[in-house]
């Protein structure tokens, strides 16, 4: 990822703790590299737009709220296993192939807008695990975040942040930028849970993982 705490802290314009208190309740996207908190300059300046933190000053937005479900944006666009490719162009076109799209989704468009959001920055997270999406894009036709897991045949090389080739590939697609930062912070929570990285780790059955990521909604909805 682009930058550290202290960059982060300096373009929203908060003090160091702040960061660190929003990583800690998952309220800011970020990542993790060993011991080191990680951010995407783009995906911060996005999460406080809609977020309306009051980390940094703009207009209220518009949009109206809207439910994100990691359970469901997994069965909405599937899991997928020994997935094909050969780099990144190559396994998005499989992966965007294969999910459950509605018929008003231009897919070579969606396959082109996460290729060129993987030459901004990589979305490999490490320990083997991508995040694909577009950025900053909403896709016309699609009304309902949608997220895909897919197990890859052979790993491939995503220029991860960690060097280490994605077997893993969770690629999430969003009629808005707001609901695709809110599913991707859910997301990037339940990778760090314990059990449910172990059923990614083992290529567990659909059901488990459908369990899993229902059991990640009910934390984090307080249910």
């Amino acid at each position: 990822m682009e930058i550290g705490v202290k960059q982060a802290a300096e373009l929203l314009k908060v003090a160091d703790k702040t960061i660190y208190r929003w990583v800690s309740s998952r309220q800011i996207p970020f990542y993790r590299v060993g011991a080191q908190y990680r951010f995407s300059r783009s995906e911060l300046l996005q999460w406080a737009k809609t977020d309306r933190t009051g980390a940094v000053a703009e207009p209220v937005s518009t949009e109206p709220p809207r439910a994100v479900s990691l359970a469901t944006g997994l069965k909405a666009g599937g899991i997928f296993y020994r997935v094909g490719g050969t780099n990144v162009r190559s396994v998005l076109e499989e992966i965007v192939g294969m999910m459950k799209l509605p018929d008003g989704v231009d897919l070579l468009r969606v396959i082109d807008l996460l290729c060129e959001r993987e030459k901004v920055a990589t979305t490999g997270m490490g320990e083997g695990i991508a995040f694909p999406h577009c950025r900053d894009i909403s896709l016309p036709g699609l009304s309902f975040p949608v997220v895909s897991l897919s197990f890859l045949e052979t790993p491939v090389d995503f220029g991860s942040i960690d060097n280490k080739p994605v077997h893993t590939v969770f690629t999430l697609l969003s009629p808005t930028s707001r609901s695709s930062i809110r599913l991707m912070s859910r997301l990037a929570y339940a990778v760090r849970k314990p059990d449910f990285a172990r059923l990614l780790k083992e290529v567990a059955h659909r059901n488990p993982i459908f369990d899993a990521a229902a059991e990640v909604d009910a934390e984090l909805d307080g249910a």
